[in-house]
């Protein structure tokens, strides 16, 4: 058996040909591979029976070559065709359980079977798969557990108890009781757990909630009502069960619906040293000379007052005012700032952006008083060299401007025409009416440096380095004169030039004009007028009673034995004489034009009279 042979004339054994491989003989004789044998379920119980011929390998075996009989493929294989030398493996999402499988089966739910699976595999445990998830081919195609719940053979057995929390993953609960009771958790496994000291856990959780506010009284606690509050003065940490003292710099009010039961800090400006504290009331200000910066502080002594500061203590720390700094730490007033020394200025620090520890040098060219806030320049008629308080005044023969930084700078020395006494600002020259003296040594005061002009001459100010000049003619210069305009040649006078008095004009004439140069400018009086003194502006009518040629300073009578008066221009008779009139009165003191006569006896008068 398991041999053919199709000719004839065979010699041996040896003649006979192995049975082809997906074939199978079983029988002595054969000469043929064909047959009417489909599978092996169709064929005879006894197949040396049948026909001698070969029949196919039938599905879910394999015969390889001189098989007798075929050979049902291995679990985890399978065949489905017919006339095979080899079996196939089982695909992955499939599983072929038995020996002799022609047709694989799909991996049930709940399980995963990767390649060459005879059994399904159930997901491991804390996985799962929906009911109607089928074909998985590999462990990791398996979900894991949700939150809240755990799983074992690959299904949802339940959701998490109270008093307990199961994270994804989970596939077995620790539950409470004989310790002979309790499942044990195997290694890489994820178990339920208890819930912990300050939380609670409902049922399903998938992870313990805190307390709010608040502190749980024991482990696995199951509704937040098993959470109570957290004393004053204590400290509920969250998932600790203990409750601690509030830590120094801070109080602890306690838990409750509208209050944390986390310490409060201290605020700014106080602090606290003891623990236990319950109310903000119980943190103390801070000292005076300290300033308690930031909150939580448990002491003030490593916090004095800053330099440049003075703190009160319960209001924090304040800029040393303008025009002080402070040195040294720990200032409690504002009196503990120090003023600013002189040569030194000490800036206002809100502007400046920082504190004033040091007072700050006064520069060059600059004077700083005691308590000066700022710079200024150096004042005029001064010097200032560094940190100069109060600047020196410029010595006598040199001027110092405005922000000098020494009195010997160039151009600085006075040089002639000027002089600089102690404390100029600048050279000053000789006042007008008066001209420079060019001496040796250094120019001190208008003194020594000046003399007034002589009289007929003058000086204008604004013409530094001339000497002065003489009058010019139709003016007149006393001495000292510094500008002749304002002293013109008045009325009735003459001024040739280097006039310092006005000279009149001679009797019989006269000028009725200023500003005249000679004396022959000075004007006759006219026939019948008189100019009796100098220096006249007109002249005086001769009157009725008598006459005079031009230029006159005096006019003459007609009448004989007359006088004339130049008070008020009439012609009366001399001493002794006397005049009649029309009437025949006589005078001796009436204007008039005839001549006087001598004067007769008083007895002679009276005869005379009666004659008549």
């Amino acid at each position: 058996m398991g041999t053919t042979r199709s000719t004839p004339g065979g010699i041996s054994e040896g003649s006979c040909r192995p049975c082809p491989a997906g074939f199978f003989c079983p029988s002595l004789g054969l000469s043929s591979l064909t047959g009417s044998c489909v599978t092996l379920s169709k064929c005879p119980s006894d197949p040396r029976a049948s026909s001698p011929t070969a029949l196919p390998c039938p599905q879910g075996h394999f015969c390889q070559p001189g098989a007798a009989r075929p050979a049902p493929c291995h679990r985890g294989e399978y065949q489905p065709s017919l006339g095979s030398d080899t079996c196939l493996l089982c695909p992955p999402g499939f599983y072929c359980p038995h020996a002799g499988t022609g047709v694989p089966r799909l991996c049930p739910a709940h399980a995963y079977c990767p390649a060459g699976t005879w059994s399904p595999r159930l997901c491991p445990p804390g996985t799962f798969t929906p009911q109607d998830a089928s074909g998985l081919q590999e462990e990791g195609d398996c979900s894991v557990c949700p939150p809240g719940h755990y799983c074992r053979g690959g299904q949802v057995w339940g959701k998490c108890p109270a008093g307990y929390f199961c994270p994804p993953g989970t596939s077995e609960l620790m539950t409470p009781g004989p310790k002979e009771s309790q499942t044990l958790c195997l290694q890489g496994q994820l178990c339920a757990q208890q819930c912990p000291p300050g939380f609670y856990c409902p049922e399903g959780s998938g992870g313990p909630t805190l307390c709010p506010l608040t502190v749980a009284a024991a482990p696995g606690a199951k509704q937040q009502e098993d959470c109570r509050p957290c004393p004053p003065g204590r400290w509920c940490k969250a998932g600790d069960p203990a409750t601690h003292p509030c830590p120094a710099g801070h109080y602890c009010p306690g838990g409750s619906e509208t209050h944390p039961g986390t310490p409060q800090a201290c605020p700014e400006h106080t602090y606290l040293a003891a623990e236990g504290g319950q109310s903000q009331a119980e943190c103390l200000p801070c000292p005076a000379g300290y300033h308690c910066s930031s909150p939580g502080l448990s002491s003030f002594e490593g916090h004095p007052c800053p330099p440049g500061h003075w703190c009160p203590g319960d209001q924090g720390a304040f800029l040393c005012p303008p025009g002080t700094f402070r040195t040294e730490p720990g200032a409690s007033l504002w009196e503990d700032c120090e003023l600013c020394p002189p040569g030194y200025y000490c800036p206002e620090a809100q502007l400046r952006g920082q504190a004033t520890v040091f007072p700050i040098a006064c520069r060059a060219g600059s004077e700083c008083p005691a308590g000066a806030v700022a710079e200024v320049s150096c004042r005029a008629g001064s010097y200032c060299g560094p940190q100069t308080g109060v600047p020196p005044l410029c010595p006598g023969g040199y001027a110092c401007p405005a922000g000098s930084s020494t009195y010997s700078g160039p151009g600085q020395l006075c040089e002639f025409p000027y002089y600089c006494p102690p404390g100029s600002t600048h050279p000053l020259a000789c006042p007008g009416g008066s001209e420079a003296l060019n001496g040796s040594g250094l120019r001190i005061s208008k003194e020594s440096c000046c003399r007034l002009c002589e009289a007929g001459t003058y000086r204008n100010r604004a013409v530094d380095a001339l000497p002065c000049q003489p009058c010019p003619a139709r003016f007149s210069c006393h001495q000292g004169t510094e500008s002749y305009h304002s002293q013109p040649c008045p009325v009735g006078h003459y001024c040739p030039a280097g006039t310092h008095n006005p000279r009149p004009c001679p009797s019989g004439t006269f000028r009725n004009s200023s500003q005249e140069g000679a004396a022959g400018e000075c004007l006759p009086c006219p026939a019948g007028t008189f100019s009796a003194r100098p220096g006249q502006t007109g002249c005086l009518p001769c009157g009725s009673s008598a006459f005079s040629p031009p230029g006159a300073s005096h006019c003459t009578c007609r009448g004989l034995n007359r006088v004339f008066q130049k008070s008020d221009g009439s012609c009366i008779c001399q001493a002794r004489h006397e005049s009649s009139d029309e009437r025949g009165l006589q005078s001796d003191e009436s204007d008039g034009a005839e001549d006087c006569q001598p004067q007769l006896p008083v007895l002679a008068v009276r005869l005379s009279r009666r004659a008549l």
